[in-house]
């Protein structure tokens, strides 16, 4: 850790857990090493929050998205570990709001995996579809399952809305790219988590539907992955 402040050091948490301990062994302490990146990664604001973090420092833009990269990996590893593990993300605060880890519009043009990107943002998403509906976490205008389940819909499907049409799967084309079929992948998945709880005793009928519609579209998908694999 000598290198403090270099933008290695969530990289070198990673590195420590990962060789030590296999993950299907000892999930709990890849969640605690996880949790421990997220931490560092919100204390040196490596995602760039603050306007002063990156603009007062003479960083070529190599190491900006460097930094924020990393702390992007371990915002999608702490909800994967979060899902696993049934407990809340270590990123809690900050998935109180719905843009605070928003990607910025001209980080697109730029990045060499724009996929990356998008699969990001999807995530927070799917960060707060868990927090609000699985964890049962209430925030103003976030109260009731009708508000939790119209405002995280409408979060879910302006993500899709702004996914350009390159990324989207058409019905029929059987050509597309293994980035892109993961893409879309997950984001049924995030539809299927965001209807889920309200299957049960009808409460929500279009909810079933949805669905339902979702996993049958996963399925197509799965069929076209195994091939491109």
């Amino acid at each position: 850790m000598t290198d403090y402040g270099q933008g290695n050091e969530s990289q070198a948490w990673f590195l420590t857990g990962n060789i030590g301990l296999p993950f299907h062994r000892y999930p709990t302490s890849y969640g605690e090493y996880v949790g421990l990146a997220i931490r560092v990664g919100q204390d040196m604001d490596l995602n760039g929050d603050s306007p002063s973090t990156y603009g007062q420092k003479n960083l070529p833009p190599p190491e900006i998205r460097l930094r924020r990269n990393i702390w992007r990996v371990s915002f999608m590893l702490d909800l994967f570990l979060s899902l696993h593990l049934g407990r809340a993300p270590a990123l809690f605060d900050g998935l109180r709001s719905a843009t605070k880890y928003n990607v910025q519009q001209s980080e697109y043009a730029t990045h060499p995996v724009p996929t990356f990107l998008h699969t990001v943002a999807l995530c927070q998403t799917i960060s707060r579809i868990y927090l609000h509906l699985y964890l049962a976490f209430n925030t103003p205008g976030l109260q009731t399952p009708a508000e939790k389940l119209t405002v995280l819909r409408e979060e879910l499907e302006s993500w899709h809305r702004s996914l350009p049409a390159h990324y989207c799967v058409a019905v029929g084309n059987q050509s597309e790219k293994l980035d892109v079929l993961e893409l879309n992948m997950l984001y049924q998945v995030a539809v299927i988590l965001l209807h889920h709880p309200f299957c049960w005793e009808n409460a929500t009928p279009c909810a079933t539907d949805a669905l339902v519609e979702a996993a049958a579209v996963f399925d197509e998908l799965l069929r076209r992955y195994r091939p491109v694999q």
